[in-house]
């Protein structure tokens, strides 16, 4: 729970229009650090510009509301402590006891987003993880997620390599055939990628077979 003191009268729609708090106000606001609520990102269709269908669903979880019914109670036994007596006049949202019923829809009509959504494609062998060690997005076909990262740490360390009998660093001379040691290959044909401009890496297999073989000319960099 993080608890978080906000210098004006901070409120939801819902709560705004119910309660009406003064506009000479402040605010207690109580936080899920760890909300066990879990929500999905879903492709629209397979056209990869189309935005991405989110549902957040927050509070699908009964633990979360019943934490935050908790957080509730907190706020108001600290805002109401003696020591904020000199910034107080009164509690104007809920101000007044609620019953647990009316108090879980407080909270589900309370709720707010932190407005600093995050994620990550999370990377392993289980069933929950999104990408495995292959970098293979898990039941769709042909798609990997490289974070930049990753991407800025292989540049990295390639630069640092030499090629044979000479000083010059292999990224200004030749990458090897495949990048991430086999695991980068394209999604079109399962092939590897391999330089094709100063700083541009492709699909090998349609550049020296032609279209009939692969038909992925994009260039990543």
């Amino acid at each position: 729970m993080n608890i978080v003191q906000i210098e004006l009268p901070y409120a939801s729609d819902v709560i705004g229009k119910e309660y009406v708090p003064p506009g000479q106000a402040w605010a207690l606001c109580a936080g899920l650090v760890d909300p066990k609520s879990r929500g999905t990102v879903r492709l629209a269709s397979s056209n990869p510009l189309a935005k991405p269908v989110v549902t957040a669903n927050f509070l699908s979880e009964p633990l979360d509301v019943k934490s935050q019914m908790a957080a509730i109670d907190l706020c108001r036994q600290l805002g109401n402590d003696a020591a904020f007596a000199p910034y107080r006049t009164r509690e104007a949202v809920p101000g007044k006891d609620l019953d647990p019923a009316a108090k879980a829809e407080f909270v589900k009509s309370g709720a707010t987003t932190f407005f600093h959504q995050v994620g990550t494609a999370r990377m392993g062998k289980d069933d929950g993880a999104v990408v495995g060690a292959d970098l293979k997005v898990k039941g769709i076909e042909g798609l990997r997620i490289v974070s930049d990262d990753l991407w800025n740490q292989v540049k990295a360390r390639q630069g640092t390599m030499k090629t044979k009998n000479t000083d010059v660093p292999i990224w200004d001379r030749r990458r090897p055939k495949f990048l991430y040691s086999g695991l980068m290959t394209c999604g079109g044909c399962d092939g590897g990628f391999s330089k094709v401009s100063k700083d541009g890496f492709g699909c090998s297999t349609a550049r020296k077979k032609g279209a009939a073989a692969c038909t992925n000319m994009a260039v990543i960099k």
